[in-house]
């Protein structure tokens, strides 16, 4: 028994191993498509999407590996192979056949069973997920289970597409029937789980008057930041060409939108004067320079503060004086925002701006 768990554990801990790189690609555009469809982070939502992928990963691993090493008499040992088995339930006889010459418990930890109940399982939480997470309906998920298990079968028949010359596993018509039966069990069985969150749409729609969080905001950035930098490699590298690209996206773009950028759009806010009013063109132009333009003036002075003087050499409390205002700086600059109730940056005090959630039009959905 110990052997055959063994050929289940091993693709599963190569998923484990692959997870990290899923959770690195995958965090910003599902973290965008929450706020596009829900107009908030929804964090247990999240984990519940990354459970589905781990899920998607592993059963894919159980399927394929481990990968057979191509040799010249490759398909030697896996002529048995070749031909599909299209017999339907021809698992119930073999699981009867050993249970004539075993005892109960022997049979149900031989690979004849065992290689019927993972079947079975491969898929259950395929249907669970499917009804939990996306509110699909029965013969959705009846439909989706046998297509994933039939993909599962012809990855298996066609030797990967064709990348071995022959099959390395079974094409089982009973594997479809287990792994279909699975899912439907899997979709059965949500409503025991009560006490889950609920997860559908109305009830994590957010209130157009939530606080905008820095995770919203981050995102936001980084999206802008990342589309300017795809633009600024088609335009010639040169200091005044970055200042009018940065001063168009997130000055006058604003202003002629109403507060929107590319990013801000994407996570569903805008820049606002605290009165609830369209930022106006000072504000935005004051915002810009202090988020952008005051580090660099702040890392100039402190080194103006600590340069050498005509010796080389360098004063001892204008250089602790050098670093104290860089660490101040960033203080005011990074940390206070985070103890703000409302996640207000300096830029945004001096410029009486802030950012404001745009709601969801629920008759359009």
């Amino acid at each position: 028994m110990l052997n055959v768990l063994s050929a289940y554990v091993d693709p599963i801990r190569t998923a484990v191993l692959l997870f990290p790189v899923a959770l690195f690609f995958f965090f910003i555009p599902f973290t965008i498509a929450q706020y596009r469809r829900f107009g908030r982070f929804v964090g247990w939502r999240m984990t519940v999407i990354y459970a589905f992928i781990f899920f998607l990963m592993s059963a894919y691993a159980l399927v394929l590996l481990p990968l057979p090493e191509v040799t010249a008499d490759f398909c030697s040992p896996f002529r048995h192979m070749i031909t599909p088995q299209l017999e339907p339930f021809l698992f119930v006889s073999n699981i009867r056949d050993y249970l004539a010459d075993h005892t109960l418990l022997e049979t149900v930890q031989s690979f004849v069973f065992l290689e019927v109940f993972f079947n079975f399982l491969l898929l259950l939480p395929l249907g669970f997920f499917l009804r939990y997470l996306f509110q699909m309906k029965f013969y959705q998920v009846l439909l989706i289970g046998f297509l994933v298990s039939l993909s599962f079968e012809v990855t298996q028949l066609t030797g990967m597409y064709g990348i071995y010359p022959c099959p390395y596993r079974l094409f089982s018509v009973d594997d479809l029937i287990m792994n279909t039966a699975g899912a439907v069990v899997g979709y059965l069985i949500v409503p025991l789980f009560f006490f889950l969150p609920r997860i559908d749409r109305d009830s994590l729609l957010a209130d157009p008057t939530d606080t905008v969080s820095l995770l919203r905001r981050f995102i936001a950035l980084i999206t802008d930041l990342f589309v300017i930098s795809i633009v600024e490699s088609f335009v010639p590298q040169s200091s005044f060409n970055s200042f009018v690209l940065y001063t168009l996206w997130f000055v006058l773009i604003p202003w002629r939108t109403g507060g929107l950028t590319f990013g801000k759009w994407l996570v569903r806010i805008r820049l606002i004067d605290i009165s609830g009013k369209p930022a106006r063109l000072w504000q935005l132009v004051l915002r810009y320079f202090l988020l952008f333009v005051s580090p660099n003036l702040v890392a100039a002075l402190a080194v103006l503060i600590s340069l050498p003087n005509a010796e080389g050499d360098v004063d001892g409390m204008r250089a602790v004086l050098s670093i104290a205002l860089v660490i101040a700086f960033y203080i005011v600059y990074l940390i206070v925002p985070l103890f703000r109730s409302d996640h207000r940056g300096f830029h945004e005090w001096f410029s009486h701006t802030a950012h404001h959630v745009v709601p969801i039009d629920t008759r359009k959905q």
